[in-house]
């Protein structure tokens, strides 16, 4: 108890030196706040299981399966589906990694996938690190006129006020005790902030720690959006591989999925337009492969189908 009091009074003096100084964000300062607090809290609640308990909770856990959520690409979620399951797509607890070269559609794909999530009923965050909230709208708002209506009308939430980890984490953190999330985007890595001297690796290499951690801790699956080494065009063959992630080997190890999009009309004007492949080249507890979807160039909207019916998304019938 002297312990938990002394740390009380170390973190309370941190926050008044922190809340004093106005070259730190307000937010930052919360966020160091909140996240001192919430570790508190784990370490009194963090007393060790029997080996026992382990067992009836697997036992439990096995008559129950987790809540598999619909990536809302039926070919994608066949190849995320392991073995004795008849369904598959993002789990609890997982870290998924999308990454690409600039333009092949990273954002929008990530909201495709909040929207099918947010379509079963499963509420969403996305963390949009690059834009706020409104230039997003704007970008969406090209898909067709009734196409934010529809947005609005779903459980996805916005958070586009946090850029160090530790706000990160407290966002999500206060979205799932107070919103009900269960599922978390952040785009992209890399605009992550954290403090301290260390390189970029060691930095990324931290943040996607803590992204694994925070998943298991709340149990939902979280996704982050990653840039890709520009190396990766200097071959002949510009499919990405897991060694194009940039920065830090940390991404493919913490990362229980990996996901790549490639499409080949980027590099090669008039060829294969509007497919894209979604290339699965890590799954922890399943298979890789190769699965490809439709892509509307002039809406930047990703759609299941291959090649795209583009007559849907057109004049006064369109379904957007």
């Amino acid at each position: 108890e002297q312990a938990m009091r002394r740390e009380m009074i170390h973190l309370s003096r941190n926050a008044v030196r922190s809340a004093y100084d106005r070259s730190i964000e307000i937010s930052e300062t919360m966020g160091g706040i909140t996240a001192g607090i919430e570790t508190m809290f784990g370490r009194t609640s963090g007393d060790a299981r029997p080996f026992s308990d382990v067992v009836a909770s697997l036992k439990l856990r096995q008559q129950k399966p987790p809540s598999i959520q619909s990536t809302g690409f039926p070919a994608l979620d066949r190849l995320l589906r392991s073995m004795n399951e008849d369904r598959g797509g993002f789990r609890p607890s997982q870290l998924i990694t999308v990454g690409a070269r600039p333009a092949m559609g990273k954002t929008a794909f990530a909201m495709s996938l909040l929207e099918a999530a947010a379509a079963a009923g499963t509420a969403s965050i996305l963390l949009p690190l690059e834009m706020d909230g409104e230039e997003l709208a704007q970008r969406i708002q090209g898909q067709g006129p009734l196409r934010l209506e529809e947005l609005a009308g779903m459980p996805i939430f916005i958070e586009d006020r946090q850029f160090t980890i530790d706000g990160v984490c407290s966002s999500i953190r206060m979205a799932y005790r107070r919103r009900g999330v269960r599922f978390a985007v952040i785009d992209y890595l890399t605009l992550i902030e954290l403090e301290g001297r260390e390189n970029q690796a060691e930095k990324t290499s931290k943040i996607t720690r803590r992204l694994k951690q925070l998943a298991k801790e709340l149990r939902i699956p979280i996704l982050i959006l990653a840039q890709l080494n520009r190396d990766l065009e200097k071959r002949p063959d510009k499919r990405p591989q897991l060694s194009d992630l940039r920065s830090s080997g940390s991404i493919e190890q913490d990362s229980d999925v990996v996901i790549f999009l490639y499409r080949h009309e980027v590099y090669n004007q008039g060829e294969r337009d509007g497919e894209c492949e979604l290339i699965v080249a890590k799954q922890r507890n399943g298979p890789t492969g190769i699965v490809k979807v439709g892509y509307i160039k002039e809406k930047t909207q990703f759609v299941p189908e291959v090649p795209v019916d583009t007559s849907r998304f057109e004049g006064e019938n369109a379904v957007f």
